[in-house]
């Protein structure tokens, strides 16, 4: 690995922190929303368990956009705050779960490595995720949107359906 002080890792430290604590209450949001809905009849006829896997209350707030009317003002907007979610919680996870393992001077890119399964051969893999210090303020931007996004739907929901 590289030396450590060549990463330009102190860069990094303020966007970082600042997206993961953005992430961590989008995904409070999420939960919320999910609780609110699945407490529902509607809801529990979605899924036969409470979704708690990130991708499995993906999966199931997209069946409840169609199905709960309460969400139809807002159907465009979770649609894009699902897509969304899935492509930051990418970046996330590689900097949640990896480490950084190298910068490039020239195109100012740090690498993010992160050990993974395959499924297919139950064997760990390597992902590497390259990005630049504008482009983790750019995730910073978009997940302050989703929380802020989100925290409007649990808000509404939790007003327009009975608990």
């Amino acid at each position: 690995m590289a030396d450590i002080t060549a990463l330009h890792l102190d860069k990094l430290y303020y966007p970082v922190g600042e997206l993961i604590i953005n992430w961590s209450v989008f995904d409070h949001q999420l939960v919320l929303i999910v609780a609110i809905l699945y407490q529902n009849d509607t809801g529990r006829s979605l899924e036969r368990q409470l979704p708690r896997e990130f991708s499995r209350r993906i999966r199931f707030l997209r069946k409840c956009i169609t199905r709960f009317p309460q969400l139809s003002q807002y159907a465009d907007g979770m649609r894009n705050m699902l897509d969304a979610a899935k492509e930051v919680s990418i970046v996330r996870d590689a900097l949640v779960h990896g480490a950084v393992s190298s910068y490039d001077k020239k195109d100012q890119c740090y690498s993010l490595k992160k050990l993974d399964i395959a499924k297919t051969d139950d064997m760990h893999e390597a992902k590497t995720i390259r990005m630049t210090l504008e482009d983790v303020q750019e995730y910073v931007i978009q997940s302050q949107s989703l929380m802020s996004f989100a925290i409007q739907i649990s808000d509404h929901l939790a007003n327009a359906l009975p608990s």
